[in-house]
């Protein structure tokens, strides 16, 4: 079965992760409170990443359920985001941003052979 990045494990997040884990995806998973990360992967099935970037190692296909625009930029650019990472993902974001933050989000991704939705 093919392994997925997740970022983002709020309520929503854990809660697609958990379904991803029972469909028998393989996890790796980035949360900006690593806690909360670590607290996950106690339960099994799941390799946390130190950084976003990491994510594309672990799988082609990254998902991302953030909170906002500033998350999802931090995410993608900020330091060891998914922008620093291994090219050629496809970036599923399900965070509620602005069509604004989604375009440029777009741009980074295309400009990098990445794809973005």
């Amino acid at each position: 079965m093919q392994d997925i990045g997740f970022a983002g494990l709020g309520a929503m997040g854990t809660a697609m992760t958990r379904n991803l884990l029972q469909a028998g995806f393989r996890m790796h998973v980035f949360n900006r409170s690593r806690e909360k990360a670590e607290q996950f992967s106690r339960e099994g099935g799941v390799t946390v990443a130190a950084r976003p970037s990491d994510l594309a190692a672990g799988g082609r296909v990254i998902v991302s359920m953030l909170a906002d625009d500033k998350a999802l930029e931090q995410v993608v650019t900020g330091p060891g985001g998914l922008s620093e990472g291994a090219s050629g993902i496809l970036h599923i974001s399900m965070s509620t941003v602005s069509p604004e933050t989604s375009r440029r989000m777009a741009q980074i991704h295309s400009g990098r052979g990445d794809r973005f939705v």
